[in-house]
């Protein structure tokens, strides 16, 4: 989809954004509202031992490290060396993720993220939230792949993206998953944190490739991240997506319990205030249809402008 409303300047040239964080530099500053949410202090280390018991997933996992933001586990198949870079990453990345994202109303600060590490099997991954008796409510990541020693970030904040679409709002599970699907939120969480803890090269990589990938859903063509999500983080950071899991919590219909109600396919309609994540009230409806997304883009961008 191309429309004159959503490209922005180059990734190089652009006038705002999350300023970057040191190396090393444990809490963040962001342009989402702060809410100084402490990183968790969980009473108890975490087990030594895990066997896991979901889906396909039957391998029994050791604790290789683990602090009070992050418990990292691997298989028997994991170089033990690779701890070296994904403790220090996962725990800035995450204490960044409860310090934009987690609040009073939320379980993002719950526990600790529990980061779930195979070699050679498993490839790609999901997540488990503290809501999931399946993953033994724990907000965890569990990833497979090859070569852990390598450094492998966007896999890592991909998962830990899930749990905070299904967790960031208050209940359990997302309404817009069936309108953008496993990757496209993800997108804009991955380049906030790549921005956000500094990580200069992987952003700029990330950019450009995002800039040239399109979708065919839920139009032809439709340029996910340079007509929508980039637009949305270079003007608002990462607040606009912090009012947009509250709003869901406050005003999406629940199923009774922690959850949402079941959301019709070809029709969602809400009401939305402060979508901008700005100083300014934003009133819209957003009805979305599918093989209608213009209408829902240009929308939103009336009510932001």
């Amino acid at each position: 989809m191309t429309s004159g409303w959503g490209y922005r300047e180059p990734h190089e040239a652009r006038g705002r954004g999350t300023a970057p964080l040191p190396i090393g530099t444990g809490w963040v500053e962001s342009r989402a509202p702060r809410r100084n949410v402490p990183v968790p202090r969980a009473p108890e280390p975490p087990p030594s031992r895990w066997q896991e018991h979901w889906r396909e997933y039957s391998q029994q996992l050791a604790l290789v490290d683990y602090n009070d933001t992050v418990a990292v586990y691997f298989d028997r198949d994991v170089h033990g060396s690779a701890v070296s870079w994904l403790l220090p990453y996962l725990t800035r990345m995450w204490r960044y993720t409860i310090d934009t994202y987690g609040n009073g109303s939320n379980l993002l600060a719950a526990d600790r993220l529990y980061s779930i590490h195979h070699e050679g099997r498993y490839p790609g991954g999901h997540p488990g939230t503290v809501y999931d008796a399946s993953h033994d409510y724990r907000n965890v990541s569990d990833v497979g792949g090859w070569n852990w020693t390598s450094r492998q970030y966007e896999v890592l904040t991909h998962e830990a993206g899930h749990i905070v679409e299904d967790v960031a709002s208050g209940r359990h599970g997302s309404p817009a998953f069936p309108l953008w699907g496993d990757s496209k939120w993800m997108e804009f969480y991955i380049y906030d944190v790549y921005e956000a803890l500094g990580m200069a090269e992987e952003s700029r990589q990330f950019y450009h490739r995002l800039m040239r990938t399109s979708d065919p859903f839920p139009a032809p063509d439709t340029h996910w991240f340079r007509d929508w999500f980039y637009p949305l983080w270079s003007d608002h950071g990462a607040g606009v997506m912090v009012r947009f899991f509250n709003l869901l919590g406050k005003h999406f219909p629940a199923n009774g319990g922690d959850g949402y109600a079941p959301v019709p396919r070809q029709r969602c309609s809400y009401r939305c205030r402060d979508w901008s994540g700005a100083r300014r009230r934003v009133g819209l409806t957003w009805v979305v249809r599918v093989g209608s997304w213009l209408g829902v883009r240009n929308a939103v961008h009336r009510g932001a402008a």
